[in-house]
C-alpha cells in the first residue's frame, strides 16, 4: 500500500499542551509502524510551525488525496492533525474514507483497513466526542470566567445529538426562571 505521512508540532487539546510529541518522534513512531505493516512510504507532511493556525502541509495532503496520490495516510495522533479534532474527523469521514483512502493512526493503533465501515464510524465518532466535550468545557469556561454576573448561577450541560444545550437557571425570584441557550457545532 502506498501511504503517506502527516505531523504536526501543535497538538488541539489545551491539557496535552506540555505533552506535545515532538515531529521527530512522530516520524519515528509512523516509521516503526508503516515498516511492520510492510507498506511503503511515498511523502511525508509536516506543519512544523508552532502556530495552532498553520495548517499548509494539511492543505496540501488535502489536496493530493483528493487527486488520489496516495492510498493511506499514516499520523501519530488525531489531535495532532489539522488545526483540530473537527477537521480531522471531518476529512476522513466525508472525504478520504467515502473515496477509499484508508488512514492509520498510531497512538490508538487504529487502521480503516482493518475495520469495518461500522467500526470506523465508531471510532471517528469516539474522537469527535472526545475533543467535542473538551472544547465546548474550555468554552463555556472562558465564557462564565469572563461575565462576573454569571458567577450566581449554575449551569447544566446536556449533550443532545451532537447538540450542546446550555441551560442557565437564574436566581429563584427573577421572572424569568429559564432561559435555554442552543450552542451548535
Amino acid at each position: 500500500m502506498n501511504c503517506v505521512s502527516y505531523t504536526r508540532a501543535t497538538n488541539c487539546l489545551p491539557e496535552r499542551g506540555d505533552a506535545i510529541i515532538p515531529v521527530m518522534d512522530q516520524n519515528a513512531h509512523i516509521r516503526k509502524y508503516i515498516s511492520s505493516r510492510k507498506w511503503k512510504l511515498m511523502k511525508k507532511y509536516s506543519d512544523r510551525k508552532h502556530d495552532p493556525d498553520a495548517e499548509d502541509a494539511f492543505l496540501e495532503m488535502r489536496e493530493d488525496g483528493v487527486n488520489r496520490k496516495f492510498d493511506c495516510i499514516v499520523i501519530d495522533s488525531m489531535f495532532q492533525c489539522g488545526r483540530d479534532a473537527f477537521q480531522a474527523t471531518a476529512l476522513f469521514r466525508k472525504t478520504f474514507y467515502p473515496a477509499g483512502i484508508q488512514f492509520a493512526v498510531v497512538e490508538d493503533d487504529f487502521c480503516s483497513a482493518d475495520a469495518s465501515p461500522e467500526e470506523v464510524e465508531a471510532y471517528l465518532d469516539a474522537v469527535w466526542g472526545k475533543y467535542h466535550g473538551r472544547h465546548t468545557a474550555e468554552r463555556i469556561g472562558r465564557h462564565t470566567e469572563c461575565t462576573p454576573r454569571l458567577k450566581s448561577r449554575r449551569i447544566l450541560i446536556c449533550d443532545m445529538s451532537r447538540r450542546l444545550q446550555l441551560l442557565r437557571l437564574q436566581r429563584p425570584n427573577h421572572r424569568n426562571n429559564l432561559r435555554i441557550f442552543c450552542l451548535f457545532h
